[in-house]
């Protein structure tokens, strides 16, 4: 069983340690990228574990049908936890650039789990190198767009922009530094 929704369902049904496993096991390393997007690689596994507690402990009030929905619930707790982590620090705050050995390689890991094809790990080579060109929040735009798979919409929310103006950016940096491929 890998159905995020099933998953979620029989843990409201049944309080089974079997499904909350198995929901652990399909979400880590999402949450895991959408931590370490933001703090320093020693922090995030223990923003990771915290994030998913509180993610285990609010199912119950999880009123979403989708896994975009679930994974939008899912990116409000990160952000929450890692915003209490810093203490007031605007957006979950930089303190330091993202580590981008750590993040490729769990992006090598992720291919090689999922059996990415090679077109497929140079469009995310080419994404991380990218990524290392932008500012802070046209990182954070980036990533969520491109490695989280959040929607525009989602991520408009957190900035106060329309879905369009954040498609609108994202597309200007894309096209200002790698000449509109991606």
């Amino acid at each position: 069983m890998n159905d995020l929704m099933e998953l979620i369902k029989m843990y409201r049904r049944t309080g089974s340690d079997e499904a909350v496993a198995e929901l652990i096991k399909s979400i880590y390393k999402k949450v895991y990228l959408r931590v370490i997007q933001k703090v320093c690689v020693d922090d995030a596994p223990d923003l990771t574990q915290q994030t998913i507690l509180e993610i285990i402990k609010g199912l119950p009030s999880f009123r979403g049908g989708s896994d975009a929905q679930f994974f939008g619930w899912v990116h409000a707790i990160a952000r929450a936890v890692i915003a209490k982590h810093y203490q007031g620090l605007e957006r979950g705050g930089y303190t330091a650039r993202p580590d981008f050995k750590e993040m490729a390689r769990m992006i090598d890991q992720y291919a090689l789990e999922n059996n990415m094809t090679e077109s497929e790990k140079r469009e995310m080579a080419e994404v991380l190198a990218l990524l290392q060109k932008a500012d802070p929040d046209t990182f954070d735009l980036i990533y969520r767009s491109i490695v989280l798979e959040e929607s525009y919409r989602v991520i408009g929310e957190d900035y106060g922009l329309s879905a369009g103006a954040v498609r609108m950016r994202i597309n200007r940096f894309i096209e200002e530094h790698s000449g509109g491929e991606i």
